[in-house]
């Protein structure tokens, strides 16, 4: 917990801020920071959540020190909880668009790289360090299968790695929907 300090911290700080439009554009940024950091999504809200409580803690502290009525802060306290909904959905949203758009990229990179290993155009050295990346051992024996279909999308060939990595391990698979101009 303590490396997402910064992630509670945000949250607390966030919710301080008068700027609602402002607020929702850095916990946008809060929630595509996380998700380059790698966090899982449920550990995101969770931070956010315990960001909320924190600044929970202070907020309704001050209220009972200017002597406010139980109905302010039941007020204060729904005004919070608003916020903290607004802000939650804000981060789930702006990691949400860093995960696609890292998936993107590394699709890019899959791709590029099965057709550069079934097309044969690149130095060995240089496919042995790029298929490290993908957890690949060139000097395995390897089973290449290759589909071809109208309605293939990337949605189905997510679907076939999964169903592929579930049957021979994660990491013993590589599934592109790369369109290879090989030798002929």
């Amino acid at each position: 917990m303590s490396e997402n300090r910064w992630l509670v911290d945000g949250c607390a700080r966030l919710l301080a801020a008068p700027a609602a439009e402002a607020r929702r554009r850095d916990a946008a940024g809060l929630g595509a920071r996380a998700a380059d950091a790698g966090l899982p999504l449920r550990d995101v809200i969770a931070g956010m959540l315990r960001g909320a409580s924190a600044y929970w803690q202070h907020a309704a502290a001050e209220s009972l020190d200017s002597a406010a009525t139980v109905a302010t802060l039941h007020a204060r306290a729904a005004v919070t909880l608003e916020a903290v909904e607004t802000l939650v959905a804000a981060a789930v949203d702006g990691y949400t668009r860093a995960a696609r758009s890292e998936l993107a990229r590394h699709d890019g990179e899959r791709t590029a790289f099965v057709s550069d290993l079934l097309a044969g155009r690149v130095e060995p050295g240089v496919l042995a360090e790029r298929a490290n990346r993908y957890g690949i051992r060139l000097s395995a024996t390897h089973v290449v299968l290759v589909a071809r279909g109208q309605d293939f999308t990337t949605d189905l060939a997510r679907r076939v790695d999964s169903a592929l990595a579930a049957r021979f391990g994660e990491g013993n698979t590589l599934t592109s929907t790369t369109s290879p101009t090989w030798p002929r």
